[in-house]
């Protein structure tokens, strides 16, 4: 995998982030603002799966950040860049203002054992459609996230599966 799909995984959690604290104001949103800007400030490692229609099969890749590093996996390759948690968790709040998303609160599920509260996210323009489901815990950080995109014609939709781990979370050997 290429640069150039690297940046496209990246920017995935960027727009997942973006469409999420869509009418924060009015306060279904809120707490997804609340929890992305947790999780931009908070040393994580996701493991990210996507299967899209343009693709031959599901490709796995794995981030790990760590307040000032980020570090993307793909195909086995881990690749490094500096990461400034503070200026992302202040992007959280300005994509607020642009997105028309729209939140709703789906009730309360388990992930992993834990107890966890389940938002759902809507949004729509004139390229895509975008649906994705956010699982909170009780800490206030995602467990899990499942973003649909549809932008149709040959690209069509695609996937991405979010699952996030807090405990001891390390740089990777490089």
């Amino acid at each position: 995998m290429n640069r150039m799909t690297c940046a496209v995984n990246l920017l995935a959690l960027v727009a997942a982030i973006a469409c999420a604290p869509a009418q924060a104001q009015t306060g279904a949103c809120m707490p997804l603002v609340s929890a992305m800007t947790l999780l931009a400030t908070t040393p994580n490692h996701q493991h990210i799966t996507e299967t899209a229609a343009y693709k031959p099969g599901p490709s796995q890749s794995e981030v790990v950040e760590t307040g000032t590093t980020r570090y993307l996996r793909v195909i086995g390759r881990w690749h490094s860049h500096s990461y400034d948690a503070k200026a992302e968790a202040a992007e959280i709040g300005n994509a607020m203002q642009a997105s028309k998303a729209i939140c709703t609160n789906a009730g309360s599920a388990d992930v992993d054992g834990q107890a966890v509260t389940l938002f759902a996210v809507h949004k729509q323009s004139d390229d895509a459609v975008i649906v994705q489901r956010i699982w909170i815990g009780a800490n206030g950080l995602p467990l899990r996230q499942v973003i649909d995109i549809d932008v149709g014609g040959a690209l069509g939709k695609s996937r991405r599966e979010f699952r996030y781990d807090y405990a001891d979370v390390q740089p990777p050997k490089i």
